[in-house]
């Protein structure tokens, strides 16, 4: 006969254990960027406000660390009971015996960390970040962050094993200050403290006409960037894992410092300036030479984009004789050397080279170069392959563009970033560059940050097809918006794109 009472007690069991699951599920695991590996355990953690720290003293107490320390126990103690007791375990993998034999124990994989990846072990009484560097400690103790922030109401988090770790090794943004609003000190290190929350590791700028040199200080605005104030942001980012690199304008774009009667003999049109002319190369490197030392990435980009007044007016017939293609390289080639003698990674934008492919053979083969589009396109490989068939390193350059816009268009640069990013993932590309422009832009940066942490998660976890979900998670993360009411607000206001009297969201529409 059946055994009604066991029957019943079997499903009671069962009841319990799907209502304990549900409730372990329920709790989110939302982490921006998302992790290389993420597996839920049936274990919960429960915040308690006696929670006992085991904490390497090898941290220098200043360290960013020490402050995202700080904010997980504030978080946990804030809305924590007055449980048993609980311990919260961070350590350096090389530095703590006791910490490795509880991966060994656990067999937790640790195979592919190398510098900036960690691991987190959450079970019921204790939760465990380690790394083989600060730099992966930070990155563990961010995702920790996340993980309570949208969890405070619950006041518990859900048993999680996460092994993580980024796909490129370069994860850089760069963000235009020449032609749309200036930032001031205090906006560029709120910048420098979030990109690095998206463990984003390298920052730049776009720079025309906006640092203040001591040896040309006269194309600079008053409101322009000095040269020790780059030196101290570049201090004030080594603790966040993030370099700066060094940036300056140095063939087209060149009208703001045209203009100026003190240098107006350099330029070969209004917007370029004279090609390989012994003065144009000879103020470039005096430029070069105060900028790069104030820099901490060992990378400077030259930049040299969008020089189409090489095949123009008095240059046409000499571009017609021997190729624009040798002209543009016989003024970016001095440069790049400069750059190399000065002990940096030379960078260049890629779009001349492949509009006039006749320069490449006459590039320095130590140069990086910067290949970047920005339209929602499927593929990139008229901007990759031609690259990397000539042996140089390159990295992608996706953009968010908010040139003469009031707004980004939010929908295309995350087909942009996508596609791109993955396509050079798959093609070897060695770094991001994540790039914002403002040229005739009146906005702020602050507009960005739904597509700039979509970068950054493809740059550190590229997957394709996963924008839908990384909206919902971006809402939860940034907002704790579980119904994702901002994103969505924004993605419609970005179909009015779409009208014509809108003009592309520029700032016409508001005339």
């Amino acid at each position: 006969m059946v055994n009604l009472l066991h029957i019943r007690r079997t499903l009671l069991v069962f009841a319990i254990g799907v209502m304990l699951l549900l409730n372990v599920f329920s709790q989110s695991t939302d982490i921006i960027p998302a992790p290389q590996h993420i597996q839920k355990l049936t274990s919960t953690f429960t915040f308690t406000q006696s929670i006992e720290v085991v904490f390497p003293h090898s941290i220098h107490p200043d360290h960013p660390i020490q402050k995202q320390l700080e904010s997980v126990l504030s978080d946990i103690k804030k809305y924590g009971t007055a449980q048993q007791a609980a311990t919260l375990w961070v350590g350096l993998l090389g530095e703590d015996a006791a910490m490795a034999g509880f991966f060994e124990y656990h067999q937790l994989p640790i195979d592919h960390l190398g510098k900036e990846g960690y691991v987190i072990h959450i079970q019921s009484d204790s939760v465990v970040v380690a790394a083989n560097s600060s730099a992966g400690l930070l990155y563990g103790l961010y995702s920790l962050v996340q993980l309570i922030q949208q969890n405070v109401k619950v006041a518990k988090i859900p048993g999680v094993q996460i092994v993580d770790y980024p796909a490129f090794k370069y994860r850089a943004v760069m963000d235009d200050i020449s032609r749309g609003p200036l930032s001031n000190m205090d906006f560029f290190k709120s910048q420098i403290r979030r990109l690095s929350s998206l463990k984003i590791n390298l920052f730049s700028f776009y720079i025309e006409h906006v640092v203040k040199t001591k040896g040309h200080a006269g194309f600079a605005p008053l409101e322009g960037v000095t040269i020790e104030e780059f030196r101290y942001l570049s201090e004030y980012a080594k603790p966040y894992n993030i370099e700066l690199i060094g940036s300056f304008q140095s063939l087209g774009h060149f009208r703001n410092i045209l203009n100026s009667p003190a240098y107006r003999h350099l330029g070969e049109t209004d917007r370029m300036l004279r090609p390989a002319h012994p003065e144009s190369i000879q103020f470039l490197q005096e430029v070069y030479d105060e900028m790069i030392p104030a820099f901490s990435s060992p990378y400077f980009n030259i930049n040299a984009d969008e020089a189409w007044d090489l095949i123009r007016g008095d240059l046409k017939e000499l571009a017609d004789s021997v190729g624009p293609g040798v002209l543009f390289a016989n003024h970016v080639r001095p440069l790049l050397n400069h750059v190399q003698s000065s002990g940096k990674k030379a960078m260049l934008w890629g779009d001349m080279l492949l509009s006039y492919p006749q320069a490449f053979k006459y590039i320095p083969d130590h140069a990086t170069i910067l290949t970047w589009e920005y339209g929602g396109l499927d593929s990139f490989e008229d901007w990759i392959d031609p690259i990397k068939s000539k042996g140089f390193n390159f990295w992608v350059c996706p953009g968010i563009v908010n040139s003469y816009r009031i707004f980004p268009d939010y929908e295309e640069a995350f087909i942009n970033i996508e596609n791109f990013i993955n396509e050079g993932y798959e093609k070897d590309a060695e770094g991001v560059m994540t790039t914002i422009w403002d040229d005739g832009g009146g906005h702020f940066f602050s507009r960005d940050w739904g597509a700039v942490a979509y970068a950054a998660e493809q740059s550190w976890h590229p997957q394709r097809k996963i924008s839908a979900d990384f909206k919902q998670r971006f809402s939860n993360v940034f907002y704790q918006d579980t119904e994702n009411y901002f994103l969505n607000a924004v993605l419609k206001l970005n179909e009015l794109k779409e009208l014509n009297t809108t003009q592309r969201l520029n700032t016409a529409f508001l005339e």
